[in-house]
């Protein structure tokens, strides 16, 4: 029996390391999409818990007999600055993470309703609108 003992040729070599990096270069883009898309959901998800917090606690002012003037209260109260027909919560922090809430208010005649439609903007991604309909006092 013949032994060759001559090892593995330049040209074997290069060719192993091309297919070694191209098949890193794939998965290296898989990675980076996972954790892109797994970044601006963190965000969505973050900014929808910080407007529905607003909204749970404007339902609780007052034990649901609520004013508007009350609303407006407690969302200057908790650093929303008046525009001209909503109010906007413009916040950062530590994580470069950006978002802005807009709560539009407005009171119905019939059955003393108030419509809040609260949007929130994440930094990176599109906005979300939450429509809501409380009871006004009485």
């Amino acid at each position: 029996m013949i032994k060759n003992n001559q090892g593995l040729t330049l040209v074997e070599i290069i060719v192993s390391i091309a297919l070694i990096s191209i098949i890193a270069l794939l998965f290296s883009n898989i990675l980076i999409s996972s954790i892109h898309s797994r970044n601006l959901n963190r965000e969505r998800i973050e900014v929808l818990a910080l407007a529905t917090s607003y909204i749970d606690h404007i339902r609780t002012l007052d034990e649901g007999n609520v004013e508007v003037q009350e609303i407006e209260d407690y969302l200057i109260g908790e650093g929303f600055v008046e525009e001209s027909h909503y109010y906007k919560l413009e916040r950062a922090d530590s994580d470069n993470f950006q978002y802005e809430i807009n709560i539009y208010i407005e009171e119905t005649l019939s059955n003393n309703l108030i419509n809040l439609r609260v949007v929130a903007i994440p930094s990176h991604s599109n906005p979300i609108t939450i429509p809501t309909i409380i009871r006004g006092a009485l």
